[in-house]
Parts: structure tokens; C-alpha cells; sequence
């Protein structure tokens, strides 16, 4: 299973059944699902498919991973543990209205994890400087502090998706 790429020849279904299988943790497959959710080369439906597994840690996974289609990172910012919703704030191809919506989320952990982003545009930083969790406005504070040196760059990061 370590061969799934996008390109893959293997047929989706067939590679979906054996990751339905593996997707337990107690399973022997978990680990080798685990990796394959957390590859860039993944392609999007297997991606697609273990955003929707029952194990969180699956979940945050594919929310950590670059090549997460953002149709997937939108569903998975709604998502019900926090731990999750903290790894799409964290993937920089997170949209922006996204990153808003979750500047305002309930867990302070996943407003701290968007305050100390560099990527994140500076109205959302600007916009966290004044949380109520006076760790998350600190570290917005923080981040907009170190913009001052390298802001342009970082700007044209977010932007251009890189």
C-alpha cells in the first residue's frame, strides 16, 4: 500500500476497502494508513475517504497534509475535536475565509495555532490580538512583531500559496 500515488494504477475501490480495513487503530494496517494519510502523494480521494474515518488521529493527519484537496480541509474545519480543526489552521493551503472562521473557534488551542502561523494574512493576526484568551492575543502580538522584519515576504508566501 506504500504505492499509492495519484497516478496510481491500483483501482480506488479496491484500495478504499483495504484502508476501511486498516483504519482501526488496534489493526495491524493502521500504521501503514497512518502514512499513507500524512503522504503529499496521496491521491484525493483516498484522502477524501479517510477525512471521514472514525479515528481522530487519521483525521488530523490528513488535515496535516499538503496535498489535502481544500474541498476536504473545509469539511475537517468543522470538525468535532479540536486536535484536528488545530492541524487545518496549521496547513498552508487552509483558505483564508476558512482561517477566519477558525480565528473564531471555541478551543483556545486552535485560536493560539492560527495566532503563532506566519502565513496567516495580518487581519486575521490583527484580529486575534484582541481574543479573549490573553495567551492567544499575546501570540498574535508575537507574530505580527516578527512580521515587522519579514512581512512583504511572508505576505507573497500566503498569497502565491507557497
Amino acid at each position: 500500500m506504500s504505492d499509492i500515488q495519484k497516478d496510481s494504477e491500483y483501482p480506488v475501490s479496491e484500495l478504499l476497502e483495504q484502508l476501511y480495513l486498516a483504519s482501526r487503530p488496534q489493526t495491524e494496517g493502521f500504521h501503514t494508513t497512518y502514512l499513507c494519510a500524512g503522504n503529499p502523494a496521496c491521491a484525493e480521494e483516498i484522502l477524501n475517504y479517510l477525512s471521514h474515518c472514525s479515528s481522530s488521529k487519521l483525521r488530523t493527519r490528513v488535515a496535516e497534509n499538503p496535498g489535502t484537496p481544500v474541498f476536504v480541509l473545509l469539511r475537517l474545519g468543522l470538525d468535532p475535536d479540536p486536535r484536528v480543526r488545530e492541524a487545518v489552521s496549521e496547513n498552508f493551503h487552509a483558505p483564508e475565509a476558512l482561517l477566519q472562521s477558525l480565528a473564531d473557534d471555541e478551543s483556545c488551542d486552535v485560536r493560539y495555532s492560527i495566532a503563532e502561523n506566519p502565513s496567516v494574512p495580518l487581519s486575521i493576526l490583527n484580529y486575534l490580538c484582541g481574543d479573549n484568551n490573553p495567551y492567544v492575543a499575546f501570540r498574535a502580538r508575537k507574530t505580527l512583531d516578527f512580521d515587522g522584519c519579514y512581512g512583504d515576504v511572508r505576505q507573497y508566501a500566503f498569497q502565491s500559496g507557497g
